[in-house]
This record gives structure tokens, C-alpha cells and sequence, in this order.
């Protein structure tokens, strides 16, 4: 029997929040094909950029951003009321959204952009473009891997341990409800997480700020620093007040879409300034330096014809 789609039930915000997400995965789509296009350019020798290991590292961006994407869909009401399976194990699902987007997905998205926002203002050395990417992954993984700890960790004891509190509550309203709340302890760790984040990310662009000539750059990294701080602010915010409802509740649904909103822009907009618009600019002096080399070779071939009759034999 074929999935209804346009079910009448659905609420308004399930549907803002899908279709915010449905437009996150397209734009990972477009980075993904951005970046792989820049390596078909530069095959053919026309891309010109200075810090050509940090490509690869860009990947990483949309990889984590898709991996948000998935795990905000398996947690969409939407979604859960159309697949059966998805709506058998409410909490180990609710957990498993938990981990991959919270604790796994965004932290290792804002570690990436720190990376690549330091590395750029750093001299150039000699670096292989596989090391550089396994530097960044190692350090993604390595920042994200205290929080996974600690909330299985939360996780094993609310399951087993009954007197820390009651575990259904802390991921879905009811057994007949297959929406997954936003635990305090969880929201506590995003909280520490941005408290640590935000005054390190604002002083690494304090300083790329002062060392970019170029007043576009210096915006562009004005617009991505201003973009992590609000949005960080904005979904701490919201995680914080959805503990006053339950999940059924319309006020939770608008801060559960407050919440995805914010990341979206967020995420929408670091792969903006750190994928296309490098990708653009890339091709522009790209096609610059090759109008140049073609005007050098004109020129060369233009003295050559001149000289050719002085030597020929007569």
C-alpha cells in the first residue's frame, strides 16, 4: 500500500521542521558535488588556490551536516507515523537521535569550521592533503568522543538504575507518544560544549579578522561569527525551555522548531562561506591566471614569429 504523504494529521511544525531539513540535505547535496566539481576543475589545471590540502577537509562539512540531516528525520513525528518500524523502540531511537545529532553530528561540524578557520590563517607548510584530513577527523572525533561518553553513560543508568529518574520521561512524553524530548543532562552537555566553543571560535576570527586584507573575507567571517554564536545561543535557549512541556504540547513543538531552525541556519551558512564561496573564488583566479598564461604564450609566439626571418638561411 503506498505511503501517504499528505496526511492531514501532521502539524504544522513537523512539517516546517522536515522541510528545513529536506533543504539542509540538498544543500550537503550541492556541496558535496561543489567540492568534488573543484577537483574535476583542478584536474584540468584551471582552479588556482593557495591552501589546496584544506579541500579535502571541506568534505567533512556536508558529511557531518547530512549525518544531522538523517538523524533529525528518524526523530520527525513525520516521518515515524509513516514507517511502523521506526515507532516500535521510541527511546533507544529517541537516544540514538541524541547521540548522532547533538553529540556527534554538530559538535564535530563546529570543530571542523574551527579547524579550517585556524588553518587558513596559518603559514603555509608543506602537507599532504591526507594528513591534513586525518589531523581534522582525529580532532572532530576526539572533541565530540567526552560528550558520547558521558550520555550513554546517562543512558545505561536511566535504563538499569530506575531511582535516578524515570527514563521515559526523558525521551518521550507517554508510551503511546513516539516524540522524543530533549533530556536536561543532554542539554546540560550542549550547554558546556558552547560555553567552551563560542569564546575559542570568537577568537579565532577575531584574529583571521585582523590578518584578512580583503573587506569581502572580513564580512564573510563577520556573518559566520556572528551565525555560530546566535545560533548556539538560540538552540540552548529553546533545549532549556522545552523541559517545562511535554512533548505533545504545541509550545514544545515551536522550540523543537526553533531548535532545528537554528542549526539549519548554521550549518547553511558555514557551508556557504567555507564551501561555495571558495569553490567560486577559486575558479575566478583560477580562470584569471590562465587568461594570463594565454596572454604570456600570445606574446611569446608573436616575438618568435617576429625573429624567425633574422635566422632563417637565405
Amino acid at each position: 500500500m503506498p505511503l501517504d504523504f499528505l496526511d492531514p494529521s501532521d502539524s504544522l511544525q513537523d512539517l516546517i521542521s522536515v522541510s528545513f531539513v529536506s533543504f539542509l540535505l540538498l544543500l550537503s547535496a550541492a556541496s558535496f558535488a561543489a567540492i568534488l566539481f573543484r577537483f574535476r576543475r583542478r584536474r584540468r589545471r584551471r582552479l588556482h588556490d593557495l591552501l589546496s590540502p584544506l579541500w579535502p577537509v571541506r568534505l567533512l562539512l556536508p558529511l557531518f551536516a547530512s549525518l544531522w540531516s538523517f538523524s533529525q528525520l528518524l526523530r520527525s513525528h513525520v516521518l515515524r507515523r509513516r514507517f511502523p518500524l521506526l515507532h516500535r523502540h521510541p527511546a533507544p531511537l529517541c537516544h540514538a537521535y541524541l547521540v548522532s545529532s547533538q553529540h556527534l553530528a554538530e559538535p564535530a561540524f563546529l570543530i571542523i569550521l574551527l579547524f579550517l578557520l585556524r588553518a587558513s590563517t596559518r603559514p603555509k607548510r608543506a602537507s599532504s592533503a591526507v594528513s591534513v584530513f586525518a589531523t581534522a577527523l582525529s580532532a572532530a572525533l576526539l572533541a565530540v568522543l567526552p560528550f558520547l561518553f558521558l550520555h550513554s553513560l546517562y543512558f545505561f543508568l536511566a535504563t538499569y538504575v530506575p531511582s535516578l529518574g524515570t527514563f521515559p520521561k526523558s525521551y518521550a512524553s507517554s508510551a503511546s507518544s513516539d516524540r522524543c524530548a530533549y533530556p536536561l543532562f543532554g542539554t546540560v552537555l550542549l550547554a558546556v560544549f558552547a560555553a567552551v566553543f563560542v569564546p575559542i571560535f570568537v577568537s579565532a576570527s577575531w584574529k583571521a579578522v585582523s590578518i584578512v586584507i580583503n573587506r569581502r573575507l572580513r564580512r564573510r567571517l563577520y556573518v559566520l561569527c556572528a551565525a555560530v554564536v546566535g545560533a548556539l545561543s538560540v538552540q540552548v535557549t529553546a533545549l532549556a525551555l522545552s523541559i517545562l512541556w511535554n512533548p505533545d504540547d504545541e509550545a514544545f513543538q515551536w522550540l523543537s522548531v526553533i531548535d532545528t531552525s537554528a542549526v539549519v541556519t548554521l550549518i547553511s551558512i558555514g557551508e556557504v562561506i567555507l564551501v561555495f564561496w571558495p569553490v567560486v573564488d577559486a575558479l575566478s583566479v583560477g580562470d584569471v591566471a590562465e587568461s594570463v598564461r594565454r596572454e604570456e604564450g600570445s606574446r611569446t609566439t608573436c616575438v618568435a614569429h617576429t625573429r624567425r626571418p633574422a635566422f632563417s638561411a637565405v
